[in-house]
């Protein structure tokens, strides 16, 4: 995967805590922002439910909430 050169803005706390963490993990700092944004990203970046099976949608009907479930969230039985 390539890799792209961005800056951050961090108060003086939170770099230090970076710094800290890092080092105690063994990894660097770009490694320990990377996995915290990848798990932030991965969290906020899910579809939400609104209603399955329960009232009209265009998208989602009752009979077909599973396979919309495996689609969106990876969900299996």
């Amino acid at each position: 995967m390539a890799m792209v050169r961005t800056s951050l803005y961090l108060d003086a706390e939170i770099q230090g805590a970076l710094k800290q963490a890092a080092r105690r993990l063994g990894k660097t700092q770009t490694q320990v922002v990377d996995e915290a944004l990848r798990a932030f990203l991965a969290k906020v970046n899910r579809p939400r439910f609104e209603s399955l099976g329960s009232g009209e949608d265009e998208e989602v009907t009752a009979k077909d909430s599973e396979r919309w479930l495996r689609e969106h969230w990876g969900r299996t039985k």
